[in-house]
């Protein structure tokens, strides 16, 4: 910024520039953040997804089996 003899202070004509020149900086380094981070918690819940949902497809599979045998089984009279 200039400073005149008056003591006012005008804004320099390269500082419009530098300032938005550093807010895209800005914005670009925060959504570089935002991105990886979003990338580390897709892994996390792709990983929690498979690690619940093997166990609970073999449970399913399980008693699905438990209950065809159980309903095949002659009935006394």
């Amino acid at each position: 910024m200039a400073t005149p003899a008056d003591g006012t202070t005008r804004p320099s004509p390269d500082e419009p520039a530098h300032r938005l020149r550093a807010e895209i900086e800005r914005l670009r380094d925060e959504a570089t953040r935002q991105r990886t981070l979003a990338h580390r918690r897709a892994e996390f819940w792709a990983r929690t997804d498979i690690s619940l949902g093997f166990p609970a497809a073999l449970l399913a599979g399980t008693a699905g089996a438990a209950g065809l045998a159980s309903a095949l089984k002659p009935q006394p009279p």
